[in-house]
């Protein structure tokens, strides 16, 4: 039972550190210019919720000393409202850096479900 936990988390761990990985490419990417294609476009938008999620949940367990915590629907779903919100609605119109684009929010959202799915539903500890 241990042993089938410990494969559980570590193929977890190892998938979070390729989106990860899969995230920091397509930022450069974007920054040397590669392509003006989807994965320039949207991919860093679609990973940054799975990504912020479970680097807050470590923080939490690590912090709080709570070894099973995870985040509730409604707390994912929060936070994907929330970057899209913000990301999307609040800082464009402060910062020319930032363009209002409702495929990005559908992103975010979409980036909320892949986190969901993963830990409630593939990676169910």
């Amino acid at each position: 039972m241990v042993c089938k936990m410990a494969k559980k988390v570590f193929i977890e761990h190892l998938l979070y550190w390729f989106l990860i990985a899969l995230y920091g490419t397509s930022l450069l990417a974007k920054f040397y210019k590669l392509s003006n294609s989807w994965v320039t476009n949207y991919l860093a938008d679609f990973l940054c919720i799975p990504i912020v999620l479970y680097i807050s949940r470590a923080l939490i367990r690590w912090l709080k000393k709570m070894k099973y915590f995870q985040f509730s629907f409604f707390q994912i779903l929060f936070a994907s409202v929330y970057f899209s919100f913000l990301f999307e609605v609040i800082l464009p119109q402060f910062n020319d850096k930032y363009t209002a684009d409702y495929i990005d929010a559908f992103m975010y959202l979409a980036g909320g479900g892949l986190y969901y799915g993963l830990t409630k539903k593939v990676f169910r500890l």
